[in-house]
């Protein structure tokens, strides 16, 4: 099965490697001073330039900030005097503290060792306590001054939507799968974003005016899918005139048919399942055939898939077997925790809101929302951690603690109250 994962750590500057210990951080002072000052990291990357004259990629400078994690081929003597110079510019004396880049180990022993996620994606152990949905209370909002929730349950519009350099690729794979009629699966946790990525495809098509067709078999039950109701699915998306075969050879004809018709006027027809995870193995086998429809070289279907990680542990359970055609034509993106990216999701976030991050999370908050969104999974007999920091988590988390800070009086969110919650 080929996959497409985006992490930060690679990056144009070189390869950035973290110690093999996994040690988690805490954040450098650096970052503390930015806060205090408003320096956002997008600030601090346009004042960086590597040893050949190329700005830094962002996601290095939020690796170094968020896990103390510097470029290889850049010097990091280099990039410390580019930014000290920066603060300096800014009148700033913090920019000549001796501890500007320290950072500390956190000394807790149970998160000593996190580990990224990889495409099989264990399932988190019951053990893990899920932050419960909550709304911002009428008192949180007064003591904030925030007049919308930051962290909703459905966004508005393309411009509320994230994108990190993980959401980024995601995004841009997904549209290259449907422009390209591509086998193509997008994974990922409950509340990864998903869904988000698939309105946000939806909001292309319709406002660019694209000649794309999103095709979706209704079929409440996925485990009861079958050949039959998704050529007649489609047949019906493309001639709602059309009378429906009773042979189901005289049907898949003519939805061939159909679909190559739709291809020649210039047409891109995508068949997109949600919730895939719950096809069975025969009905992805079945789906892969229908991606075998084509025109000379041309094929004439794109099929995406949309599921949690179930999707690709019973690819992998059968991949030597019934499944086996199918997981190696079948492309994968994995969406990825925020980890890196959770400061400027959330500053994001609430400038939606016309709301400064800064003035009501504190520095230490974030690695406070690392480390309790954190889940144990079983691998063999051993247990691993491994992060859940997804936006819908990260939501429900920040908003029970700024309900919190606000019951205390609190004036920002800090590490305890995340902890607390």
């Amino acid at each position: 099965m080929s996959t497409h994962t985006l992490r930060a750590i690679p990056t144009p500057a070189g390869t950035a490697y973290i110690n093999p210990n996994l040690e988690w951080t805490r954040p450098m002072k650096l970052r503390e001073v930015m806060t205090a000052n408003g320096i956002s990291h997008s600030m601090l990357r346009l004042a960086i330039r590597g040893t050949d004259g190329e700005l830094l990629a962002r996601s290095t400078v939020t690796t170094i900030l968020s896990r103390d994690v510097w470029p290889q081929r850049t010097p990091r003597e280099w990039i410390e005097k580019q930014i000290r110079d920066y603060l300096r510019s800014r009148g700033l004396a913090e920019a000549d503290h001796a501890d500007l880049f320290g950072s500390e180990i956190d000394a807790a022993p149970d998160l000593s060792r996190i580990r990224p996620r990889k495409n099989e994606y264990p399932v988190p152990d019951q053990e893990f306590n899920a932050p419960e949905p909550a709304m911002l209370s009428p008192q949180a909002r007064k003591h904030f001054s925030m007049f919308r929730e930051p962290f909703p349950q459905d966004l508005h519009g393309a411009d509320e939507v994230f994108l990190g350099p993980d959401q980024l690729y995601a995004n841009e794979a997904l549209w290259d799968a449907v422009k390209n009629n591509r086998l193509f699966a997008l994974v990922g946790e409950s509340g990864a974003g998903k869904s988000t990525l698939i309105d946000l495809l939806r909001d292309r098509i319709q406002r660019e005016q694209l000649p794309v067709r999103l095709l979706n078999v209704s079929t409440p039950d996925k485990s009861e899918v079958r050949g039959r109701a998704v050529l007649e699915a489609i047949v019906r998306d493309l001639d709602s005139d059309a009378k429906i075969p009773s042979s189901n050879e005289t049907l898949s004809r003519l939805a061939h048919k159909l679909l190559a018709e739709s291809a020649e006027a210039g047409q891109h027809t995508t068949l997109m399942f949600e919730e895939a995870h719950d096809l069975t193995v025969d009905a992805l086998k079945l789906l892969k055939r229908f991606h075998e429809f084509k025109v000379g070289w041309q094929k004439l279907l794109s099929i995406v898939l949309i599921g949690q990680p179930e999707l690709t542990k019973k690819l992998n359970a059968n991949a030597a077997g019934v499944a086996r055609e199918v997981a190696r034509r079948l492309e994968v993106h994995t969406l990825l925790p925020l980890d890196s990216d959770l400061e400027d999701f959330v500053a994001h976030r609430l400038k939606v809101i016309n709301v400064d991050a800064s003035k009501v999370f504190a520095a230490d908050a974030y690695d406070a929302v690392r480390q309790r969104l954190v889940a144990l999974v079983s691998v063999g007999q051993a247990k691993e951690r491994v992060s859940m920091c997804y936006p819908l988590l990260v939501g429900n988390l920040l908003t029970r603690a700024m309900n919190e800070a606000a019951h205390l009086g609190a004036a920002k969110v800090d590490a305890n109250i995340v902890r607390s919650c």
